[in-house]
């Protein structure tokens, strides 16, 4: 269930699905969130690696 999805497929999703069924949004948020958490753990994981090459 490790399933990064982008932003424009978490919109698509919920213009699905946000209209009929509510608890679909939720899906739509935990997946927006995954694709943060991702980016993040990218941004941090090459700053640390310029860091360990500048040493």
């Amino acid at each position: 269930m490790n399933h990064v999805c982008s932003k424009r497929q978490c919109k698509k999703f919920q213009k699905q699905y946000s209209r009929t069924l509510k608890s679909c949004q939720l899906e739509v948020y935990s997946c927006i969130q995954q694709a943060l958490d991702y980016k993040l753990m990218l941004i941090w994981r090459t700053k640390l690696c310029s860091q360990i090459n500048k040493m």
